[in-house]
């Protein structure tokens, strides 16, 4: 299963640089699987394509301000991302710079704020300790919303509100659960007075969701390993999703990051249960879904594990039909674009 049966052109145009005016104004596709007709909608539109009962799940985690500009003391910039915060006031991030660090290094953030590296794990990734602050006081004081990199701009003080979901709530990623940028209040309002079921579970966004396949697993993207990323799902959730799953009713997940917790639950026990844990799985083609019967999620770059996704999820012929569709209809792509709804 090789990388280039996942590739298709982007006009790089297509790529939102910004955010729509408003968050329910994005254009949704939707698609139906099985009849494989295509839709062309807005976001606002979306009750109109789920029945009382039904159950949306959202990823309430929140993004940290987790990116860090530094220097060194012989005068080198470098570019910090916080993966994830250890203990002792240690973290794990990615770090660019034109030199490799080593251990005891030190990377200026600030005058009460210095980084010591701690330990080197490769491929760009360091353990740093932060030497005079809380990790959480240095991020907070100063750091900035981790824009992707495709977006060739500062961050700036619409990113603070809008690379947020209303919703977010559990403190943890360094990227956001794009899908449900969509979402305003008020659509969820009225979703619910729909009968609509919308409950919600944290997976804290790390590498494993953004980073590109690996160049060794070119020619069979299974080879391919996810970073770890950690994850919560409450009794609650599950007593609602067993509850629809039961009745025959949707279980929608609001982006790959919920979909991809649901279902490490179910393949870790067989059946969905309250969990604390951390999860691995990468969705490839002959994937057998347990929980999700449909999925919204925005437009993704291609041979990403994202798009690997998608095309395990609608099948990888009528996945690349989906997205020429988009590309024709200028839908816009990635964190800040369109979305698609997935159904049956």
């Amino acid at each position: 299963m090789q990388l280039s049966m996942f590739d298709f052109e982007l006009p790089e145009r297509l790529i939102a640089q910004y955010p729509t005016p408003s968050r329910d104004g994005s254009r949704l596709l939707v698609v139906y699987r099985h009849t494989q007709q295509i839709i062309h909608a807005h976001m606002r539109d979306l009750p109109q394509f789920l029945a009382p009962q039904d159950v949306l799940v959202m990823n309430n985690t929140k993004v940290h301000k987790a990116r860090l500009w530094a220097h060194k003391k012989t005068g080198g910039q470098a570019e910090i991302l916080l993966v994830r915060i250890l203990e002792n006031d240690c973290f794990e991030a990615m770090v660019r710079t034109s030199k490799v660090l080593i251990v005891g290094q030190t990377l200026i953030v600030a005058l009460n704020c210095e980084l010591e590296v701690m330990q080197v794990l490769g491929q760009g990734l360091y353990v740093l300790k932060s030497k005079h602050m809380q990790v959480q006081a240095c991020l907070d004081s100063y750091g900035h919303m981790p824009l992707p990199p495709y977006m060739n701009r500062t961050t700036e003080s619409l990113d603070e509100q809008r690379y947020q979901t209303v919703y977010a709530k559990v403190p943890g990623s360094i990227a956001a659960p794009t899908a449900g940028l969509h979402l305003t209040h008020e659509l969820l309002d009225t979703l619910r007075l729909k009968g609509v079921d919308i409950q919600t579970l944290t997976l804290h966004v790390g590498l494993g969701t953004f980073l590109p396949v690996r160049e060794h697993a070119a020619q069979d993207i299974r080879q391919h390993v996810m970073h770890e990323e950690s994850y919560v799902i409450d009794s609650l959730c599950v007593d609602s999703i067993n509850n629809a799953r039961k009745k025959q009713h949707l279980v929608v997940a609001v982006g790959t990051t919920s979909l991809r917790t649901l279902e490490s639950v179910y393949l870790k026990y067989g059946t969905l249960k309250p969990d604390t844990g951390h999860t691995r799985l990468y969705v490839t083609p002959g994937f057998e879904f347990k929980v999700v019967d449909a999925l919204l999620t925005n437009f993704h770059v291609p041979k990403s594990t994202l798009f690997v996704l998608v095309c395990s999820f609608l099948g990888t012929a009528l996945a690349h039909r989906v997205y020429q569709e988009a590309i024709r209809e200028s839908y816009r792509f990635y964190s800040y674009g369109d979305a698609c709804l997935l159904l049956p």
